[in-house]
C-alpha cells in the first residue's frame, strides 16, 4: 500500500551511498532528515489504518537513524515500541530483531547487563528458528562484550560460533549461487533448444513452401504445355 511506498523511499534514502546522493543533488547530511519525513507520512497512514505491523516498522527504522546518529536513548525508545507493536502481533521474526537490536545499542551504551539480557534473548529465539544471520550478529555481540569484560573465555567461546554462523551463511549463499547458475546454465539450454527446434521448423516451413511453389510453377507449365498442343492440334484439323 502507501504507507509501504513511503517506508521504502524512506529506507532507500537511509542506506543511500554519497555518491548516489550526490547525483541527486542532496547533500549526505541530509538524508536523514528527508528519510524521516518519508517515516512520519508511513506513521500518518499506520496511524489512520490502525496498522500496527507499518507503526512497528516506522519505529524500527527510525531507531535505526538515531543509532547510526549515535542518539541511543531515542534509539531505544523507537525499538521498544517496535518490540510491543510486534509482540502484539505474534510476528516471533521482528521480535527477535528488535531484541537484537536492543541488545546491540545497550552494548555501544556500555550497559552489559541490559545488552546480555536482549542477546541472549535474542539469540534463544534466532535458535529456535534457525535464522542464522541472527544468530551470527548475537554471537557478534556478545563475544564483544565478553572481550571488553576481559572474561576471554567466553570471548573466544561466542566468538568461534560467530566464525561457525558466518562460514554457513557465506555456504548457503554459495549455494544458492550454484543453484541459480545452474538454473541459468539449464534455462540456456533449455532456451537454445527451443531456438533450434524453431529454426528446424521454420527451415521445414521454407521447404515445404519451396515444394509447393515449385509443384505449382510445374502444374502451371504443363497446363500451358498441354493448351498449347491442344492449339497445335486444333490448327491442324482447320488446316
Amino acid at each position: 500500500g502507501e504507507a509501504e511506498c513511503y517506508l521504502t523511499i524512506g529506507s532507500a534514502y537511509t542506506s543511500a551511498t554519497d555518491s548516489v546522493l550526490h547525483r541527486l543533488n542532496i547533500q549526505p547530511e541530509d538524508k536523514y532528515t528527508i528519510a524521516r519525513q518519508y517515516y512520519a507520512k508511513a506513521l500518518v497512514l499506520g496511524t489512520r489504518l490502525n496498522d500496527s505491523t507499518v507503526m512497528a516498522e516506522v519505529n524500527e527504522n527510525i531507531g535505526r537513524i538515531e543509532e547510526k546518529l549515535m542518539n541511543y536513548p531515542a534509539a531505544i525508545n523507537e525499538y521498544q515500541d517496535a518490540l510491543t507493536s510486534y509482540r502484539s502481533r505474534a510476528l516471533n521474526k521482528y521480535v527477535s530483531q528488535e531484541l537484537l537490536n536492543l541488545g546491540r545499542v545497550y552494548r555501544a551504551k556500555n550497559n552489559f547487563p541490559y545488552s546480555l539480557l536482549y542477546l541472549h534473548m535474542a539469540l534463544s529465539d534466532a535458535k529456535k528458528m534457525k535464522v542464522l544471520d541472527m544468530q551470527s550478529e548475537a554471537y557478534f555481540n556478545l563475544s564483544g562484550i565478553y572481550e571488553s569484560q576481559h572474561n576471554f573465555d567466553r570471548d573466544y567461546l561466542y566468538y568461534k560460533q560467530y566464525m561457525v554462523m558466518r562460514d554457513s551463511i557465506v555456504n548457503n549463499e554459495k549455494q544458492k549461487e550454484v543453484t541459480r547458475k545452474q538454473f541459468q546454465y539449464e534455462f540456456g539450454i533449455k532456451e537454445r533448444e527451443y531456438k533450434l527446434s524453431q529454426q528446424i521448423a521454420e527451415n521445414r516451413i521454407r521447404q515445404q513452401d519451396a515444394f509447393a511453389i515449385q509443384q505449382h510453377q510445374e502444374l502451371s507449365l504443363r497446363n500451358k504445355q498441354l493448351e498449347l498442343t491442344n492449339r497445335e492440334k486444333e490448327i491442324q484439323k482447320l488446316n
